[in-house]
């Protein structure tokens, strides 16, 4: 690439001058800008204060900024939006990861899976061309929202791919308050949208395969959402330019406006829409990642529920003597207990709890609420209600 730009100060200001030598690689310019500013600061402060007052910038300096500007930014929108992309697009990019592979990021011990890392990555990029860049500030905060919103959207798609269409689902959307925002009364409302109500095998998540990947997603999107703050909070300060020597950076892609002076990028008493802005991005990732966790409660429940029913075509009034529990009350238990095992290993104790607390309470308030259907019932038909009961008692 060839660039011409004017050196000012000079007799031929006003005329085009081409800059010999390569044009600057888009990967080199977190290593150089810095270096390039600070060389144009000292060249202007060893000339005299006559020639300072009307210089403008060194053709090297506009040279890079122009290439930023027209190039480089836009080049890095393009390149990060294609990385946000492959990260949720590969195959077995939110696989659920067993082994923790050593020397990989962990999540308090718990593997984290690729897609999340992937984005870690894209973000760590961005993170050092934003305090490479500093008069750049607000074009890069632009594309690091830009890469966010876009991967949380292909989460949030993943996470309706799994859950979308089923009765969680549903119900999820009816108790909500907003699109992440759970009233109090959860329980309550679930269970008034859940007790007696007909479900079949298609209304359920039956796959733990797949109910393992919203737990690694809620697990890995908190992971994540940790990282970006700790890149994102610490101090950008812009180097000082001399009076007389101010550019205004180029919209990217029209998303940004001109770069304003901060001090840092998430702070709670800034009002910038640089502080706001990235900081709803990322509580947008924790609202998912709780939102995932809810999901998985209340696709539980309805899974008790599911198994419960089959308590309306029982035979109670039977000459046969109960020694075991109904075939679907064992069924339930494993259920139970295998999406417990499995999510133990993907998820801290403290979700897990919030998944299956209150498990047992909606369980005997189902078993009452179908019991009531039964129409005839005998001695051995009672003998086998306690003993699936007393095998409930067991969640």
């Amino acid at each position: 690439m060839q660039a011409s730009t004017s050196f000012g100060g000079t007799a031929e200001r006003n005329q085009q001058v081409r800059l010999p030598g390569p044009a600057p690689s888009a990967h080199n310019i977190t290593l150089v800008y810095k270096r390039v500013v600070r060389f144009n600061d000292d060249a202007l402060t060893i000339l005299s204060s006559d020639y300072t007052e009307n210089a403008q910038l060194s053709g090297l300096r506009l040279f890079v900024d122009h290439f930023i500007q027209h190039e480089y930014l836009k080049q890095l929108q393009r390149e990060m939006r294609d990385r946000v992309q492959e990260a949720v697009g590969e195959s077995g990019a939110f696989k659920t990861v067993d082994i923790v592979v050593s020397g990989a990021p962990t999540h308090d011990g718990r593997a984290i899976v690729p897609g999340i890392l992937a984005m870690a990555a894209v973000a760590r990029q961005l993170s050092e061309v934003l305090y490479a860049i500093p008069p750049y500030l607000d074009e890069v905060v632009a594309i690091i929202l830009d890469s966010m919103y876009r991967f949380t959207t292909q989460c949030e798609l993943i996470f309706d791919d799994v859950l979308g269409g089923h009765v969680s689902d549903d119900v999820l959307r009816a108790v909500s308050d907003s699109k992440y925002g759970i009233p109090s009364q959860l329980d309550a409302d679930i269970e008034r949208m859940l007790l007696g109500r007909e479900l079949f095998k298609e209304n359920i998540v039956s796959d733990i395969k797949r109910l393992s990947l919203v737990a690694s997603l809620s697990d890995g999107l908190h992971w994540l959402a940790d990282e970006l703050t700790t890149l994102f909070c610490r101090g950008v300060s812009r180097r000082p330019v001399p009076r007389g020597h101010r550019h205004k950076p180029s919209t990217v892609s029209g998303i940004s406006g001109t770069s304003t002076g901060t001090n840092s990028i998430i702070q709670e008493t800034s009002g910038s829409w640089v502080s706001d802005n990235i900081a709803q991005a990322v509580n947008d990732m924790r609202k998912l990642s709780r939102h995932c966790i809810i999901a998985l409660s209340v696709e539980f429940r309805c899974h008790c529920v599911y198994y419960i029913n089959e308590l309306k075509k029982g035979l109670y009034f039977t000459e046969d003597v109960a020694s075991e529990p109904d075939s679907f009350i064992t069924d339930l238990n494993r259920d139970i207990s295998l999406g417990e095992e499995r999510l133990a290993a993907l998820l801290p104790h403290s979700s897990v709890r919030n998944v299956f607390s209150s498990l047992g309470r909606m369980v005997c308030r189902a078993m009452v609420s179908t019991a009531r259907s039964i129409t005839r019932i005998n001695a051995n038909g009672y003998d086998l209600i306690t003993a699936s009961s007393r095998f409930l008692m067991l969640l």
